[in-house]
């Protein structure tokens, strides 16, 4: 009754796995300490060191912000599943990995997935091959930063998106608006086809430059601070160019994000929504496939008990008593 506890003999434990001692033997208690540290271990982090479920050492924690350059005002454990989950993201807006993946570990389906990108959609976007780790600074920058210039060529397109890459409902309406004017199949994802179409129709506007960049180069001649005014006035107007943003140069893509989402994780800056939808909170358990094979998933309630819970919240309201909340439930 209190669940399965699994015995072998450690001669005939197959070698391809490894053990992984858990402290108190409580795994769920440990769960964020595994994703970290495999995520830290996949991102070239933590060296060839055993994986071990507890905090990252401070040189692993500052190796990770000097690779991938996100603020050291984030909590490490928040940023190292943060800049997961945003690839994870990213991966299935280019229609490269199921919603149910989009959970913060990087696993071995994700890592097929970015290698399922780069053939399909990056090495013709960037006309290179991914010299780094499957999930590296470079192919962070490409996948978020395609993304990030995919939603800026939608808007210079006029299609309804908003402010924030990651706002995806909006994301899927703008993808699906510029589909139907374009009379492509309406798959409101990222796909090569829509893909090279709004490349092609925002061409023009990605490569358009503005005035600010020949006043900036006469002002560099000027000396004195009369000089250094107007520098800072034009500067302050001037916009980054749209695909700006599509780059393989961490530091430059960590320089030019935009959006609430990608500005915290980057830069720091405060979220007005909180954290609470990070993969920190997500809910996730080990199963199995129709093959035998196991998988990380997302647990979700099915249509069914969505039906029954609806149900016991209308059967619990009485006259003059509001109704409870389906949390509280």
């Amino acid at each position: 009754p209190l669940g399965t506890l699994m015995v072998t003999d450690l001669n005939e434990f197959p070698l391809a796995l490894t053990l992984i001692p858990v402290p108190d033997g409580d795994v769920l208690k440990h769960k964020e300490d595994f994703i970290v540290n495999e995520n830290l271990k996949r991102l070239g982090c933590s060296g060839r060191s055993g994986l071990k479920l507890q905090p990252p050492s401070p040189a692993t924690e500052g190796k990770f912000h000097h690779l991938y350059r996100t603020s050291e005002k984030v909590p490490l454990y928040t940023a190292v599943i943060e800049l997961v989950k945003q690839c994870q993201i990213a991966l299935m807006m280019f229609g490269n990995l199921a919603p149910e993946y989009v959970d913060g570990l990087l696993c071995d389906v994700t890592e097929a997935a970015i290698n399922d990108w780069w053939t399909e959609t990056g090495m013709d976007l960037y006309n290179i091959e991914p010299s780094d780790s499957m999930l590296g600074p470079i192919s962070v920058a490409a996948l978020l930063g395609t993304l990030m210039g995919a939603r800026n060529r939608l808007h210079a397109f006029g299609a309804p998106v908003g402010k924030d890459a990651f706002d995806i409902d909006n994301l899927t309406k703008g993808i699906g608006s510029f589909q139907k004017s374009q009379k492509l199949k309406r798959t409101r994802i990222l796909d090569r086809q829509t893909l090279d179409r709004l490349h092609r129709v925002t061409a023009k506007a990605a490569n358009a430059e503005g005035w600010t960049d020949a006043v900036k180069s006469t002002m560099a001649e000027l000396s004195g601070h009369g000089g250094e005014m107007v520098m800072g006035m034009v500067r302050g107007r001037e916009k980054g160019g749209i695909a700006d943003i599509e780059t393989l140069d961490i530091d430059n893509f960590a320089h030019l994000v935009t959006g609430e989402r990608a500005k915290w994780l980057w830069r720091g800056k405060p979220r007005k929504g909180g954290i609470d939808d990070n993969a920190q909170s997500a809910d996730i358990v080990f199963t199995t496939d129709d093959q035998g094979g196991h998988f990380w998933t997302s647990r979700k309630r099915s249509s069914h008990e969505d039906l029954v819970a609806d149900r016991a919240l209308q059967s619990s309201d009485r006259p003059g008593r509001p109704p409870e909340s389906a949390s509280s439930l």
